[in-house]
């Protein structure tokens, strides 16, 4: 398998609860589990103006990390190559992962005025999980850029089928963290330091809601009580570390799920024009 087995491209230790395990020591067998991030944005500063990388993280890795981007993603108010950042546009990110992720993302231009607790502006996304779904990010409750789940649909070239929008139960983080990973850090930086949130609001289609860490299609209640130490000792950073083993599996398995997932009925939304 080139994805999970070229350093080159991936040094990731692979999927532990995968699709292909069938019985055991899985909370759901049959049905691939992970921990999926969508980022309404990570920020830093770019030519004086804010850039907020707005993104959805994405494993196992496409080939040189390249998604279907001409076809189905779609940036209003787009930024090309050439132009110079400005604020109140977007443009792809150049930054698509490296051997540890792959991101798929694009970077928003805010004024500095919104800084320094000046003033607030609005931030979000929605999201269709499954294998027919999509992400819109939005700005000042305006769209900013789209991604189907075709644009990181099966490649062949690193052997790995379609990714989903996440289908897993996520929460909610806002945090002030701070990489020099991720961006140039100032070492003059303040602190203490603030970030003003005035409200965060979740809305769901009422024909499907679904508030549960816990659902019958993605059970994880009774998994995380059978590994206590892996869920709450903060001290213990990898798996090996808990002295819980892998579940077995042979590639190719073809599992049958005990719940079918809400999702796989789920169909495309049109793709945005210009």
């Amino acid at each position: 398998m080139l994805n999970q087995t070229n350093s080159a491209l991936s040094m990731l230790p692979g999927q532990r609860l995968n699709a292909c395990v069938c019985s055991g020591d899985h909370p759901s067998p049959g049905v691939g589990r992970g921990a999926p991030e969508i980022d309404i944005y990570e920020g830093s500063v770019s030519n004086n103006l804010f850039s907020l990388s707005m993104s959805d993280q994405v494993a196992p890795f496409d080939y040189h990390y390249a998604i279907k981007k001409e076809q189905f993603t779609y940036i209003w108010d787009e930024l090309k190559v050439a132009n110079d950042d400005a604020a109140g546009h977007t443009r792809y990110n150049s930054y698509f992962g490296g051997t540890f992720q792959q991101s798929v993302s694009s970077l928003y231009y805010l004024d500095p005025s919104y800084g320094n607790g000046q003033k607030f502006q609005t931030f979000g996304f929605e999201y269709q999980p499954g294998p027919k779904g999509y992400v819109r990010w939005y700005v000042d409750q305006k769209p900013v850029w789209h991604l189907d789940a075709r644009a990181v649909g099966p490649n062949a070239l690193s052997k790995i089928s379609q990714r989903v929008i996440a289908e897993e139960p996520m929460y909610i983080i806002m945090n002030l963290g701070i990489s020099e990973g991720f961006a140039y850090v100032h070492p003059d930086l303040p602190f203490p330091a603030k970030m003003y949130v005035d409200y965060i609001r979740l809305y769901q289609d009422p024909e499907n809601i679904r508030l549960s860490c816990d659902p019958k299609d993605r059970p994880t209640g009774e998994y995380i009580q059978n590994h206590p130490r892996a869920y709450y000792n903060a001290n213990l950073t990898r798996w090996k570390d808990t002295g819980y083993g892998w579940p077995s599996f042979k590639i190719g398995n073809k599992c049958t799920p005990s719940v079918d997932s809400p999702f796989d009925s789920y169909d495309y939304v049109p793709m945005p024009k210009a």
